[in-house]
């Protein structure tokens, strides 16, 4: 196991590495081990989120996402999903729901679902709350989402994350 890899997730689709080693080292010895790979160029299905207020939201909207079968990864911000796998958007959508947040596929037009207003009632000046100061979080991801080939069964695949694993750099 390396110092610059600390997970890799490996089905026979996909990897999912997490740490610093540099794509070109992943990809090299995913080929050693006899197998293709390729950064992955997009996320099968992108979403759009809302309801989202930190990290732990996140983390929870993350975990619900790769709860859903067909999913091997997601990437998650706070206002949008980058979902790996095989998964119906409507699953992924209700999964979202389901954690209390909202979704909807990126790209798609909502419609509106009740008419604007004719006036706007006037309201009282309200002061916003105090906000905690909270540290400054490194939202970036420094996992990296390879896209496999060539791979058939759990031996290919431990083939492949024990390959993964041992990356220099």
């Amino acid at each position: 196991s390396r110092s610059d890899v600390e997970q890799a997730d490996v089905n026979v689709h996909y990897a999912k590495v997490t740490g610093e080693a540099p794509d070109s080292a992943l990809i090299d010895s995913v080929i050693a081990a006899g197998y293709q790979a390729e950064v992955a160029p997009h996320a099968d299905t992108e979403l759009q989120l809302s309801g989202l207020s930190c990290m732990h939201c996140v983390g929870t909207t993350r975990k619900a996402l790769e709860a859903v079968p067909g999913v091997f990864a997601a990437d998650v911000e706070i206002d949008s999903a980058k979902v790996y796998g095989d998964a119906d958007p409507q699953a992924l959508i209700a999964a979202v729901e389901d954690a209390g947040y909202h979704a909807s596929v990126a790209g798609a037009v909502v419609p509106k679902t009740e008419p604007l207003a004719d006036a706007t009632p006037s309201l009282p000046d309200v002061q916003p709350a105090a906000q905690p100061s909270l540290p400054a979080t490194d939202s970036a991801d420094d996992s990296v989402q390879l896209l496999l080939s060539g791979m058939t069964c759990a031996s290919c695949v431990n083939k492949v994350q024990q390959a993964l694993q041992s990356v220099p750099g």
